[in-house]
């Protein structure tokens, strides 16, 4: 099989290098995303890689953040993550992220134990896909009736910033999944289950109040809870909607932890 690389970050030296390097030698499928990390999750959504490579290069405590949003890709154990940068750069990454596993790579890159690496990649991808080659797997939860002790809460925001700092916020307390879009919101709400939505007010082409009327139009997710995000400055306008719609309510970022956690206890108890 030919793995498939996104390649980001915020050198885009590294990344042509990188790029070249994994067309030329293995003949892998590179997928370019230098300084686009506000739409990362939207293009891996779109290409949906094997392996993603981020190129450090000059960080500091937030940049690093952004790449917390990643973790969602890694939990099904089929993307694996690259960083890639000098020791500072990985010291701080390693301090600052909340990314459960990733490899680190020196730069300039070792390119014969990166190849190595993505060899096994690539073999424990072929024997996953051998024994499931259609990708349907058939589960049956013996533990279906224990219940997780934390909910689960939805957080729709295009801001890639404020979802990391939400999750944050949260992460002693329940279960988070990010999604940067009305569309992305609609689409995991139709197949998982979720305790709560958070969602942000103001987003381009679908806005937070055209997702809740979507999420009350549909019979299996219309009593699902929903709290806006909103902006100081759009409070006014959300008051006026919050007082037709009638969600659960509304927060005015910056969000305080304190009445955030508050909220959401007064929502689901």
């Amino acid at each position: 099989m030919r793995l498939k690389v996104l390649v980001t970050g915020n050198s885009e030296r590294i990344i042509e290098n990188l790029c070249e390097h994994l067309r030329m030698d293995r003949n892998y499928i590179t997928v370019d995303c230098c300084n686009r990390i506000e739409i990362l999750p939207d293009i891996i959504y779109r290409e949906l890689p094997d392996c993603i490579m981020v190129c450090l290069n000059n960080e500091n405590a937030q940049s690093v953040k952004q790449y917390d949003v990643l973790e969602n890709f890694t939990q099904t154990g089929m993307i694996s993550i690259f960083v890639v940068g000098r020791e500072d750069d990985r010291e701080l990454f390693k301090q600052n992220t909340s990314l459960q596993k990733v490899f680190f790579l020196d730069r300039p890159v070792p390119l014969l134990a990166m190849y190595q690496k993505m060899g096994q990649i690539e073999k424990e991808l072929e024997d996953m896909r051998r024994r499931n080659p259609n990708g349907v797997e058939e589960f049956v939860n013996i533990n279906q009736n224990i219940e997780s002790n934390k909910k689960h809460i939805l957080v729709v925001d295009d801001d890639p910033n404020q979802l990391v700092q939400v999750k944050e916020l949260l992460k002693d307390f329940y279960e988070t999944t990010l999604v940067r879009s009305g569309e992305a919101a609609i689409k995991y709400l139709r197949q998982h289950k979720v305790d709560l939505v958070l969602l942000d007010f103001l987003m381009p082409e679908m806005d937070g109040p055209t997702v809740f009327k979507e999420i009350r139009s549909y019979e299996k997710i219309k009593d699902i809870p929903v709290i806006f995000l909103t902006g100081m400055t759009e409070k006014e306008t959300v008051t006026r909607i919050v007082l037709k719609l009638k969600p659960q309510g509304y927060l005015v970022k910056p969000i305080k932890k304190s009445e955030l956690v508050a909220k959401i206890i007064d929502v689901l108890g």
